[in-house]
C-alpha cells in the first residue's frame, strides 16, 4: 500500500510539471520516502509532546486563594507540627526512604529507597529545583513546592510557582508514595509554605522580584477534598 502510494505521488509531480510546461524531473522513491518518514516523525514528535502535556492537569490556585494574617500564618508553627517522625531532611523517618538532591546546570531532588536503591524524582518546573518538601501533620501526605522569584516568569515557564501533593500510604518504600495532584500560581512567588491542619496549606507570597524590600502577603488554600 506504501509503495502504490509512494508510485501515485511520483506520478502526480510529474504530470503537474508537464502541465506547466516546467523541465521533467524526478523524485525517487527513496527520496519520497524519506520526506515522508520526517514528516511523520515530526507529526509523532508532536503528538507525543501534547500527549505528556496533557497527561498532567495543573489546579490552577490563584483565584482561590483566601488572605489571612500575618499573625495567622506565623501561629502555625505550634499547631501544626508532624506527628511522626521526620529525619534531617525533614521527611518521614522508618519509612525506608531518604530525600536526596543534586545540581549540575539545574538541581533535582529525589526519593532514594535505601533497599532497593531505586529512586523517584520530585519534579520541579524550575533550574533552581525544590524550595521545600512538607510532611502534613498526620504523616499520610506531602507536598514539595517550588517557585521561580521574578515576574518575567512567563518567559520561560507556564507557571510562577508549582506545588505537588503526594500520598503516604501503608507500607514502606517508594510503592507506599502516590503523586496525586499538581497545582499552580501564575500571580505570586513562594517565600514559603505551612500546612494548615491535614488538608489545607497557607503561604507567605510575593509578587515582584525578591530583595530585602519585598512586600509579603498571606493566603490559605484547601488542596485536598477527601
Amino acid at each position: 500500500m506504501k509503495n502504490r502510494f509512494v508510485v501515485m505521488l511520483g506520478l502526480a509531480v510529474l504530470i503537474a510539471c508537464k502541465r506547466r510546461g516546467e523541465q521533467k524531473f524526478v523524485i525517487s522513491q527513496k527520496d519520497t520516502i524519506h520526506v515522508m518518514h520526517e514528516a511523520m516523525t515530526d507529526s509523532d514528535s508532536a503528538t507525543r509532546i501534547i500527549d505528556e502535556k496533557q497527561d498532567e492537569t495543573i489546579d490552577e490556585l490563584d483565584d482561590k486563594l483566601i488572605t489571612i494574617t500575618s499573625a495567622e500564618y506565623k501561629g502555625l508553627d505550634s499547631l501544626n507540627k508532624p506527628r511522626c517522625n521526620l529525619d534531617s531532611s525533614g521527611f518521614v523517618k522508618n519509612l525506608g526512604v531518604i530525600v536526596k538532591s543534586r545540581c549540575d546546570e539545574v538541581c533535582e531532588t529525589y526519593l532514594f529507597e535505601i533497599k532497593s536503591g531505586k529512586t523517584m524524582p520530585l519534579p520541579a518546573d524550575f533550574d533552581a529545583g525544590l524550595l521545600g518538601i512538607l510532611v502534613s501533620p498526620l504523616c499520610d501526605r506531602f507536598v514539595t513546592y517550588s517557585s521561580y522569584d521574578m515576574p518575567d516568569y512567563d518567559k520561560y515557564y507556564a507557571h510562577r510557582a508549582l506545588i505537588v501533593l503526594y500520598d503516604i500510604n501503608k507500607g514502606v518504600g517508594l510503592t507506599a508514595i502516590k503523586k496525586k495532584k499538581a497545582f499552580g500560581l501564575k500571580t505570586w512567588s513562594i517565600k514559603e509554605l505551612k500546612w494548615l491542619g491535614d488538608k489545607s496549606i497557607a503561604f507567605q507570597l510575593y509578587k515582584e522580584a525578591y530583595s530585602d524590600k519585598v512586600k509579603f502577603a498571606y493566603f490559605k488554600v484547601r488542596i485536598e477534598t477527601r
